[in-house]
């Protein structure tokens, strides 16, 4: 897996700024680009030439904070390879649209903790980004600071098709190496869905046999977080399907405990 295009979105807030210098480390880290981008409403006006002037204005303004942002940026770390970029429209529906087709590799994006919302970069634009976009999402929590990646937690689902998972499981195991960061990967156990090791095949990292654990706990979610206090890793990543887990992922409590008290980055990537 190779990261050459990394999107960061932002609206020039503390959590954008956040997301920027995680966004940066990577890129630095890969060797990647970074495409930095802001998408801004257009102004509504009866004068059509008025209208006129306060898109340009507003264009004009937004492309001066961006190269003004960009250069800071690669002040800040040097070498950083950045590119601008400035468009018109609804974030949500912008941003998504401009994902899918730039052919990224990963989108780092910020996002507010549950102590509330502000900015355009909050939970709901994370969660409706990681959800469409084609490539990795990687969510950074307000005020997160970048720290060495050592250890990375995978929370699996038993009814996961590993045989048509090989290529994402394979992603997050690149991932992981890049940082030589050591993988957990494991099941909640509940009630509800108990099972054996045996109902998972063979997952191999450079050959070598992975461990799939089982964690017991009274639902996925609270399984989830008691395996993250025991293991403490530097990041989360949740393989995202249509059933399962996946639609434990985005119930506020666990996204919202992940990435506002917990100020963990959560990735989450396509199966």
């Amino acid at each position: 897996m190779t990261f050459k295009k990394i999107l960061i979105p932002t609206d020039y807030s503390e959590v954008s700024e956040t997301a920027m210098d995680y966004a940066c480390e990577l890129s630095l880290k890969f060797g990647a680009e970074l495409y930095l981008i802001t998408i801004q409403s257009l102004p509504a006006s009866d004068d059509a030439n008025m209208a006129v002037e306060l898109i340009k204005t507003i264009q004009e303004s937004n492309e001066l904070k961006l190269k003004e942002l960009s250069h800071r940026c690669e002040e800040k770390f040097p070498g950083l390879k950045i590119s601008i970029h400035f468009s018109f429209g609804i974030t949500s529906i912008t941003l998504n649209d401009y994902v899918k087709t730039g052919k990224f590799d990963l989108v780092v994006i910020g996002s507010q903790s549950n102590d509330g919302l502000e900015g355009f970069l909050f939970n709901s634009t994370a969660e409706s980004i990681s959800k469409e976009a084609p490539c990795p999402v990687l969510i950074v929590p307000r005020r997160f600071k970048f720290r060495s990646i050592s250890k990375i937690m995978v929370p699996l689902d038993v009814q996961m098709n590993f045989k048509n998972s090989v290529h994402v499981i394979q992603k997050i195991v690149d991932f992981a190496a890049l940082f030589d960061a050591e993988m957990e990967w494991f099941y909640v156990e509940t009630k509800e869905n108990e099972t054996t090791t045996s109902n998972f095949p063979t997952i191999l990292q450079n050959e070598c046999e992975v461990k799939i654990n089982i964690m017991h706990a009274e639902n996925v979610e609270a399984g989830i977080l008691q395996y993250r206090e025991k293991y403490k890793p530097d990041m989360v990543v949740f393989i995202k399907q249509d059933y399962g887990i996946i639609k434990k992922l985005f119930h506020h409590s666990i996204l919202h405990e992940h990435l506002g008290h917990q100020q963990l980055p959560v990735m989450t990537i396509h199966c």
